[in-house]
């Protein structure tokens, strides 16, 4: 790829599929949120906002429909920065034709908001760590943070899909499974709400060890475990579906990858009907399995060319785009919708450079539910703490409070 074609690229697999989805009142959207320690001039963001711009034209950019297929195109111009109306508003397709990535302060706070067809959790980090940057650059808040800069021009490694350099192995996927959905309550909306759990993440660490697990299978074990005593209490299922999560994985380590696209894929693991009676310990190894047997490069790499072979078979380039949509949709609504019963992403530990950890806080992060789950959980660790954010679409946070109460039980050992 030239310098001089800097400014258009064909979407990625993932993005073909968060794109078919868009509802009016629904799009897949991650919002960061960092704290700094001197309250925001929005000015001196904005002027941050303009100069990172050009930069970042995969992730500061717009989504045009074509006949065929959408084209991801860097934003004409910088977006403008808002104040923080403290919702995540799903976006409009004439917003989205111009940039999806938006910009807000407040107090102390900078925001940003990404749809998810533009990029995935690693590539916001990086953006928001350069707006940081530049802010704080030019607030001149120390000669540390003067000092660090930001290449200035856009790198081909970080625009390239990785997801065709992972499609050369024999195409696997993991079977489709009905799975128990959380019903919808009567009084839910599309207005996202969010609870969070704040722990020391040591402690979680260590309870994950007592288990004999990674910290992150402890955490989907027991959120598995959560969904199916809710199903055991919902009147309405006659028999126990599985109960499956989904688990998006970073595979930029395996496809030897730094691009800012999209570049995740998932496992499911799967709690049976006839583990309920399991201890949480024999539980945990269950899920340990599932989990170390679908995350193996051998697995994630067909995935990889399963779903890019698919997308670029002979009759599915020939569909119109409105046509494709139409296809996508029906095929979720019985094989993705019903696949999992809700996701759980995992952002690790999240380390901003050097320089920059004086000025900063705090950070969170939390993304919009699917459309087919009224909750959605995010994990992220920054410094000694790990948070867990519980989106939702309903008031009441009855998943949440369940599931944050069975962490710190285990905690509390």
């Amino acid at each position: 790829m030239k310098q001089s074609n800097f400014r258009e690229f064909p979407i990625d697999n993932a993005s073909i599929l968060f794109l078919s989805l868009m509802r009016p009142n629904h799009t897949n959207t991650f919002r960061f949120s960092l704290q700094l320690r001197k309250p925001v001039d929005p000015e001196i963001l904005q002027q941050a906002v303009n100069n990172i711009h050009p930069r970042f034209p995969s992730v500061i950019a717009g989504l045009h429909q074509e006949f065929f297929h959408y084209r991801q195109v860097a934003a004409e111009k910088a977006p403008r920065v808002r104040q923080d109306p403290g919702l995540l508003i799903p976006m409009g397709k004439e917003e989205l034709a111009e940039c999806g990535f938006r910009v807000y302060y407040r107090d102390n706070t900078i925001t940003v908001e990404v749809f998810h067809a533009l990029t995935d959790g690693h590539g916001t980090l990086v953006v928001l760590t350069a707006l940081a940057t530049e802010y704080l650059r030019l607030r001149n808040d120390s000669q540390e943070v003067t000092a660090l800069t930001i290449p200035g021009k856009p790198q081909v490694c970080e625009v390239v899909d990785s997801y065709w350099e992972m499609s050369q192995h024999k195409p696997r996927r993991l079977p489709s499974r009905f799975s128990y959905l959380l019903p919808r309550p009567a009084d839910a909306d599309w207005q996202v709400r969010s609870s969070a759990l704040t722990v020391d993440t040591k402690k979680l660490l260590n309870a994950a060890h007592r288990y004999g697990v990674t910290l992150n299978t402890l955490l989907t074990t027991l959120l598995a475990h959560t969904v199916m005593q809710m199903q055991q209490e919902d009147r309405s299922v006659r028999r126990l579906k599985p109960v499956r999560i989904m688990v998006p994985v970073d595979v930029r380590k395996l496809a030897n990858s730094r691009t800012l696209r999209n570049c995740s894929l998932y496992a499911l693991p799967t709690m049976e009907a006839h583990h309920r009676d399991y201890s949480l310990r024999h539980l945990c190894q269950v899920f340990a399995g599932q989990l170390q047997d679908q995350l193996s490069s051998e697995t994630l790499s067909g995935m990889a060319s399963y779903n890019v072979r698919t997308q670029n078979t002979w009759y599915f380039k020939l569909l119109p785009w409105k046509l494709k949509a139409a296809a996508l949709r029906i095929g979720y609504r019985f094989f993705g919708e019903s696949n999992s019963s809700l996701t759980l992403t995992n952002l690790g530990r999240v380390s901003l450079p050097e320089e920059l950890q004086p000025h900063v806080s705090d950070l969170h992060c939390f993304m919009t539910p699917r459309v087919t789950s009224p909750y959605g959980c995010t994990v992220m660790t920054f410094g000694d703490k790990l948070t867990l954010n519980m989106s939702r679409f309903c008031p009441e946070d009855q998943l949440g409070k369940r599931y944050f109460e069975k962490i710190l039980s285990v905690l509390e050992g």
